[in-house]
């Protein structure tokens, strides 16, 4: 049984691995530190690449070195990652654990971020989830419908709003 949410932990920490990966690891920071601040993101970072501490300035950026025959690479990744979140949660409610292309959102016309959207419809004392799963959507491009590109200073969600199932 959960005991609820604890008042004295950071509401929620965000981590992710990258290698090379510096376009999309400045959509992910700069989302993902506007909601949450960049002390509450965690970066693996693989090749031990000073440009992801450029990047992400103020996030936790842990350099890891790169094992170049990938053997186990999957398995091994979200062990680590998963270890690591679990000791994180003393310290937290709720950790994201997900790819770095991935973005845990809110539906703008529901709440205003995932902060306050986990708070209002989530984390409930008493019906708090010990684990959420969402959903994992790509955007889909439809230049005819969404004519404009995904700028630096643009949301992705301020740009495209058509999504489809994960394909992997």
């Amino acid at each position: 049984m959960r005991a609820g949410i604890d008042a004295t932990k950071t509401p929620l920490g965000v981590v992710a691995m990258v290698y090379r990966g510096y376009f999309i690891l400045e959509r992910w920071y700069n989302d993902c530190a506007g909601m949450l601040g960049p002390e509450n993101l965690y970066i693996f970072s693989r090749g031990l690449d000073p440009r992801h501490d450029a990047i992400a300035k103020g996030a936790n950026v842990i350099h890891i070195p790169r094992n170049e025959t990938k053997f186990r690479f999957e398995r091994r990744r979200w062990n680590m990652m998963s270890q690591f979140v679990s000791g994180m949660l003393t310290n937290y409610n709720s950790m994201i654990l997900s790819d770095m292309d991935e973005f845990v959102v809110a539906d703008p016309e529901v709440s205003p971020n995932l902060v306050d959207h986990l708070q209002t419809y989530i984390w409930d004392a008493d019906t708090a989830p010990v684990n959420i799963a969402p959903l994992c959507l790509d955007p889909i491009h439809s230049p005819r419908d969404e004519p404009h590109s995904i700028g630096a200073s643009h949301t992705i969600l301020s740009r495209r709003r058509t999504f489809g199932p994960k394909r992997r």
